[in-house]
């Protein structure tokens, strides 16, 4: 700094005034050294309030690393929030041209839990965002700026750069071979790696060979169905592996036989001894996936299995494809399947969960308590399925008591994990398994958002709405998929759309209970009545019920008259139609039996349409109770 403050006014004899940075905090000094770096590289200052609407936090809580922020509500009535995060308000706010840059850099206090403390915390958070047109060059400024900002603070420093995209553009710059990123699972030290299927591409042999040619402590494992040449195409691409692996994946329930291969179980039991005994023929170690296990008569699971191990299969994997499991019925299904089995005492058992209902991770414990010997993982639960880094933390916090052990290197499984994160946008809460809420939508990140469009096949369709948990039959299946591609003919087609377009169309069935009448009662100084009268094939049905609302009032009646509680999935209104008039649709979703059972209601009436939706979805429960 100049030793004279405004020279060229300072007249003689008046004492000198003198700034030093070096007499500042450590603090301070580097916000002035990085506000000097990012205005130099022509970067402007954001500054944004202490709040900011809540509904912003709301609608990306995927993007936030914490679900938990500080709320209020101001003299307005707005719904504010302590500010967790600066980003998403400059985004909110920024809007470049086509063609445009925007770079701000901001110096903000943010509030975000405090795991130690349990309380939230505020943390000053200095950070840089481009927005617009961000291309090569922007990333390299980005990626320069970080270095150049981790050395001005004068300590020793690591860039970690965790987006996996940036990574492997990296490699592609450097012309790093596609195998050598498959070593990244090996560095884990995971026992098997397995790719998807082999199509007709010559791309996707070409892939499955690099990662083949390239691992050399994993196994390498391809998935293959009943068709022989499918099954040679997987061993072409598995010549050069060190230790290679075919997994022979079966549907063994009904409906999921005669859906994909249009076979009775004597034709499938056969299909798979032919199937097997051609895959031990081409390859030393053959897995048998018994696709939607959970689902399967218990006896023809049995004869499956024994069959595949008659034919030389040395491992067999369960799938509980439906995701409807507990705990305890996991364990009961190990214990029985090995008790039907008494070959399984050579071969290694293993499951493949599904987390629809938040308890993959207990029912992995319970299988391995039973004496399952091997588990399928993904990456952070990708794919609504049993997650690597939560089972490995519980197998390490109670791993003992099951007696079990797991050689991952866990250090650079969370690395790898937070680098998958990053790339897919993934939402971190630090919730357990079991801290999913029941009865409302599924969460963001864990729904299937892929869009529907004209060229998407019926048994695509078929996968989505089960993973969604509904399972037609097949005639409910064809009217849906006829609605669904004159509709994505207009428009892409989401889960939103499904959901409305299967509760409308699918088991138009005699209602059991129709609708007489109903009168509701609610205010802010009253609790919610609702008073609901009922026929039921010619006989009255009539209840009287409170309720933390009208609506709540109104199923609580319904209840007592049905005589069951149904576990509410979801309840959604939204308006079809325009005006002061306007028609509300009601989406009512209950459970039952491990099925899901929508329902659908239609009135100017938001009540009565609510109404009319359960009831709607509880005639379909009756009606299969009573004909299926």
């Amino acid at each position: 700094m100049p030793e004279n403050v405004g020279d060229g006014c300072k007249k003689q004899g008046e004492p000198t005034m003198e700034f030093s940075i070096a007499n500042l905090q450590p603090k301070e000094r580097a916000s002035f050294a990085l506000r000097a770096l990012y205005e130099a590289a022509g970067c402007r200052k954001y500054h944004m309030g202490r709040f900011e609407e809540y509904g912003l936090y709301q609608e990306n809580r995927s993007f936030l690393s914490s679900e938990q922020v500080i709320t209020f509500t101001d003299l307005d009535g707005r719904l504010l929030a302590l500010k967790p995060d600066v980003t998403l308000s400059i985004a909110k706010t920024a809007q470049p041209t086509p063609g445009e840059t925007l770079c701000y850099y901001y110096h903000e206090n943010v509030y975000r839990p405090s795991a130690e403390s349990h309380t939230f915390k505020e943390i000053s958070q200095m950070g840089l965002e481009m927005l617009g047109a961000v291309g090569e060059a922007q990333v390299q400024q980005a990626v320069c700026l970080a270095a150049r900002s981790l050395d001005a603070l004068g300590a020793e420093w690591v860039l970690e750069v965790s987006h996996m995209g940036y990574l492997f553009g990296l490699f592609d710059a450097l012309g790093v071979p596609d195998a050598a990123r498959a070593k990244l699972l090996e560095k884990l030290r995971v026992d098997v790696v397995e790719t998807g299927y082999i199509g007709d591409a010559p791309a996707d042999l070409a892939a499955v060979r690099a990662i083949a040619d390239t691992l050399v402590t994993s196994v390498v494992c391809v998935p293959v169905g009943l068709g022989e040449e499918e099954i040679r195409r997987a061993v072409q691409a598995l010549e050069r592996a060190k230790k290679p692996r075919l997994n022979l994946v079966v549907p063994t329930s009904a409906v999921q036989m005669e859906y994909t291969y249009h076979r009775k179980p004597d034709s499938m039991r056969k299909a798979l001894s032919q199937s097997a005994a051609l895959c031990v023929s081409l390859c030393p170690d053959v897995e048998f996936t018994a696709e939607d296990a959970t689902r399967s008569e218990p006896a023809f699971l049995a004869e499956m299995v024994q069959t595949a191990i008659d034919a030389g299969v040395s491992r067999i994997t369960l799938c509980d494809s439906a995701g409807q499991l507990l705990p305890e019925e996991t364990a009961e299904l190990v214990r029985e399947l090995k008790a039907q089995v008494p070959a399984l005492k050579n071969a290694v058992l293993g499951l493949q969960l599904r987390d629809d209902l938040g308890l993959a991770t207990a029912n992995a414990l319970s299988a391995l308590s039973a004496g399952c010997a091997a588990l399928k993982t993904t990456f952070n639960g990708m794919g609504a399925s049993l997650s690597m880094g939560q089972l490995l933390h519980a197998i390490a916090q109670r791993g003992d008591a099951l007696e079990v052990e797991c050689q991952v290197n866990n250090t650079q499984l969370q690395r790898s994990c937070k680098q998958m994160e990053a790339l897919l946008g993934m939402n971190r809460t630090g919730r357990s398994a079991f801290s999913r809420v029941i009865g409302t939508a599924e969460p963001e990140g864990k729904r299937d958002k892929e869009p529907i469009t004209p060229e998407t096949d019926i048994f695509t369709l078929r996968r989505k709405v089960e993973r969604m948990g509904y399972d037609l039959e097949e005639e409910d299946l064809k009217r849906v998929y006829q609605r669904v591609l004159r509709l994505a003919s207009k428009k892409k087609v989401d889960d939103r759309d499904l959901d409305a377009l299967v509760a409308e169309l699918t088991r138009h069935v005699t209602p059991t209970y129709q609708l007489v009448s109903y009168v509701t009662n609610s205010g802010n100084n009253i609790s919610a009545t609702a008073c609901i009268q009922l026929d039921k094939q010619g006989e009255t049905l009539q209840a009287v019920s409170l309720g933390d609302g009208p609506i709540d009032a109104a199923f609580l009646a319904l209840e007592q008259m049905l005589g069951h509680h149904f576990e509410l999935e979801d309840f959604q209104i939204q308006a079809v139609t325009e005006g002061r008039e306007a028609m509300g649709d009601a989406l009512v979703k209950l459970r039952h039996g491990g099925k899901v059972y929508p329902g659908h209601g239609l009135s100017t009436d938001i009540i009565g349409a609510s109404i009319q939706a359960y009831l709607h979805a509880v005639n379909k429960i009756v009606y299969e109770e009573q004909n299926v």
